[in-house]
């Protein structure tokens, strides 16, 4: 049995789904994705080709597991080029920033039974060394 280990740095286990989402810029509504996997109740992962940055604030409306629709504001937390190994194309990563407690805890029930998303690279050695001092 595989076993996937949770990277540290990220506050929620990622979660293998992709899910329908609509996903605008705050500042000029544009849409920039309509596909998100990789969720977790922290954030999620929306395929794009739209150049964003780092920080930019954005709102997404996604589908959970369940079928319940969910909105929530989100700010660009990483910006997935689609080079590396492992990379399913262009992304962002974001970080819902205003998310109440009773939709998060709805869906992170939503999220409940399926599998974690299996990490594509290794930990990064400074990870793997902290590990070990701890």
């Amino acid at each position: 049995m595989s076993q996937t280990k949770q990277n540290p740095n990220r506050a929620g286990v990622r979660r293998a789904i992709k899910t329908p989402c609509i996903a605008v810029q705050s500042e000029h509504y544009k849409l920039f994705g309509q596909r998100a996997y990789d969720v977790s109740a922290d954030g999620m992962l929306v395929e794009t080709r739209v150049p964003m940055s780092v920080g930019e604030r954005v709102m997404v409306t996604f589908q959970t597991p369940r079928g319940r629709w969910m909105q929530s504001r989100a700010e660009v937390a990483r910006i997935v080029s689609g080079r590396r190994p492992g990379d399913r194309g262009c992304a962002v990563g974001l970080r819902f920033v205003d998310m109440d407690d009773a939709s998060r805890s709805t869906l992170r029930a939503s999220l409940r039974g399926i599998p974690p998303t299996i990490p594509a690279r290794a930990l990064r050695v400074a990870t793997v060394q902290q590990r070990l001092a701890a």
